[in-house]
């Protein structure tokens, strides 16, 4: 008996081929939807860790920059205090000069009458910073506004004790922008910006291209209860603050919703707050959201189309259904491998044709549309390339094609206007089953700012603290690479130097007038100098110099005579004398290394300290330059050789 046929309706069949993937894709928007409020909630979460940061290197900056003036303006007034009104203003002037701008400076004897004052009252008797640093504090205060810009002064004022036992106050007023100039928000790309205000709520300082606050204005004109929307109150912030100093909350304005973070400065009692627009930090939220939607709808697609690629070739061949497999299992390597990949440049390689595409935010990332090229014509895509970096590219492809999975590299590239920029080029393989690649999938990213961040960390390692010269090692290390490759063959000159006498500085006036002197004639020879030629402190008071390109023995010896010049100067400044003796040695008449040449400097400098200081020597001196120059070269008396060094007299009185 013959079983009868289920008759199948359309429903059925409709179920039969596309039941399970509906059912699949069920569950992954249900997923979806999950994932999406906890990639959210975590997105805000990093939100407010860059702010945290942002907030701490602005409060850091800050901190450190008022510091910076509060030791400098007591550092005046404790050791110039018995040299009278006029120096100690002077003197005051001199040492901030460098660190701030339109500065006011004054000194006010204890009735409160002023003298050299750039200030155009003559009287601060009644004014309360003055009586409390005459009672011996050093006080930070807030002036009035401004009357030419209308923004807040900051006032720094010391008391001045004299061994006579007369009191007065050594004061500095800093114009806005000083304050102004330490708030520099790196975070969200710029778009963040930071403000303090006083513990009124007073806004006193603002970063340059914040449009949405305004000096003089008080917080609660923006931060407000109403603003809180009921995520807490002022005072309860303000507690919140005092307790942790740091605290991360979300307000409104305008209709326009912020994330902040605000940072309690307790030795100032001040409040610095760091803000970005909810329109810039959840941007990246949108653009995940975007990027998860686009990939739930192509896994729909692709779903669908194998449901429907099924049904219509159910009764095709096992081969055809293997071919099917096997480009199915490539499709969905090739998504795993997208999704892997961050919101970064894309671009994707067929490795039949060569042909390299592109994705749409290619040319939001290099200012021009994407180029047109292929393994077989990448002449093409050169410009896309740093001239020197061309073949990196081609090595990585080249990898690939030997049978790595992956290859990494970094390298520059060029966007729009010629600029050049570091960036992470990632390339994975989508291999078939006979184990090659048929396919390579990459991305771009942009790492300039973490180059940046290493280069600058390799500068702090590379420099002395209290100068900011080069290191003994940095010079070295710069030296031995300079004659090694570009000085090859070239003249040069190394001068070796240390100061006479400078033990009765700081016997005299104490280590602090002694770090003053030093870093005073760092400044100034960096004036003398040009910019690549390198300069270093390599302990204590000695310093060493390369000149770079040196035409001839003149140009070091006027160099050194500088010096000498720039220290009788600075010696005039402390009233204690103070020289310098400097050796030279010349590239490469007194040595073709390094360590031959500060060897020769060094013994020369040897000479000068030993034949009376205060003078300059070479290491050994070809007769042409006495006649040029008129000077006498007198050798080591001690020996009978010219290569032992000797000392170019002068008729220059010790000063």
């Amino acid at each position: 008996m013959k079983t009868p046929e289920t008759k199948r309706t359309p429903l059925k069949e409709f179920l039969r081929y596309f039941g399970y993937p509906l059912a699949a894709a069920a569950v992954m928007l249900l997923a979806f939807f999950t994932l999406q409020a906890q990639i959210v909630k975590e997105i805000h979460k990093g939100t407010n860790e860059i702010l945290v940061d942002a907030a701490r290197q602005q409060s850091i900056s800050l901190e450190r920059y008022v510091d910076l003036l509060i030791a400098r303006v007591e550092l005046i007034a404790d050791y110039d205090a018995d040299t009278g009104p006029n120096t100690l203003v002077e003197s005051l002037r001199t040492v901030l000069k460098d660190d701030a701008v339109d500065v006011e400076i004054g000194y006010a004897n204890p009735m409160g009458d002023l003298f050299y004052s750039d200030q155009d009252v003559y009287n601060v008797a009644g004014e309360e910073w003055f009586g409390r640093s005459l009672g011996g504090e050093t006080v930070l205060s807030t002036g009035s506004q401004n009357e030419d810009d209308g923004l807040t002064d900051v006032r720094v004022s010391a008391n001045v004790n004299t061994k006579s036992g007369v009191h007065g106050v050594l004061f500095a007023t800093l114009s806005n922008r000083n304050f102004t100039a330490q708030l520099t928000t790196l975070a969200y790309e710029g778009q963040a910006y930071s403000f303090v205000s006083d513990n009124t709520g007073l806004i006193l300082f603002i970063e340059d291209g914040l449009d949405f606050v305004q000096i003089g204005e008080y917080v609660k004109t923006y931060i407000n209860d109403e603003a809180l929307d009921g995520k807490g109150s002022i005072e309860q912030l303000k507690e919140r603050l005092q307790q942790n100093q740091i605290v991360a909350f979300s307000y409104a304005h305008e209709n326009k919703a912020y994330y902040a973070v605000c940072e309690w400065l307790p030795n100032y009692d001040w409040y610095v707050f760091t803000v970005v627009p909810s329109s810039v930090a959840d941007v990246i939220s949108r653009q995940v959201s975007m990027y998860q939607m686009t990939m739930l709808v192509i896994m729909l697609l692709v779903g669908s189309s194998m449901a429907a690629q099924s049904f219509r070739h159910e009764k095709e061949t096992v081969a055809k259904l293997e071919a099917d497999k096997d480009l199915l299992r490539q499709s969905t390597q090739r998504y795993q491998l997208i999704t892997q990949l961050s919101n970064e440049v894309f671009f994707q390689i067929d490795m039949d044709s060569g042909e390299i595409l592109f994705n749409d935010t290619f040319e939001a990332a290099f200012g021009f549309e994407p180029p047109k090229c292929t393994l077989d014509h990448l002449e093409k895509c050169n410009d896309l390339f740093f001239e020197d970096d061309n073949h990196i590219f081609l090595n990585l492809v080249n990898q690939l094609r030997a049978g790595d999975t992956e290859s990494t590299a970094e390298l520059r590239m060029v966007g729009s206007r010629g600029i050049i920029r570091w960036k992470r080029v990632e390339i994975y393989a989508v291999i078939d089953q006979e184990g090659l690649a048929v396919q390579l999938v990459g991305k771009i990213a942009d790492i300039h700012r973490q180059k940046q961040s290493m280069q600058r960390l390799i500068r702090q390692a590379d420099s002395e603290p209290l100068t900011g010269l080069l290191n003994r090692g940095a010079m070295e290390r710069n030296i031995k690479a300079f004659l090694a490759g570009e000085g090859l063959g070239g003249r040069h000159a190394l001068i070796m130097l240390d100061f006479d006498n400078f033990k009765a500085v700081n016997d005299t006036l104490g280590h602090a007038k002694g770090d003053y002197l030093l870093v005073a004639f760092a400044n100034g020879i960096r004036h003398l100098f040009r910019s690549g030629d390198y300069l270093s402190r390599i302990g204590g008071d000695e310093y060493m110099i390369f000149i770079k390109h040196a035409s001839d023995d003149i140009v070091a010896l006027d160099k050194a005579e500088a010096m000498r010049e720039q220290m009788v100067e600075l010696s005039r400044k402390i009233a204690i004398p103070v020289s310098i003796s400097v050796g030279i040695a010349i590239y490469d008449r007194d040595g073709e290394t390094f360590e031959k040449l500060y060897t020769a400097a060094d013994g020369a400098l040897y000479l000068i300290k030993r034949a009376g200081k205060n003078s300059i020597a070479f290491a050994s001196a070809p007769a042409s330059l006495e006649e040029r120059t008129g000077l006498t070269y007198r050798p080591d008396t001690e020996n009978d050789s010219l290569d032992n060094g000797g000392v170019y007299e002068e008729d220059i009185e010790n000063e």
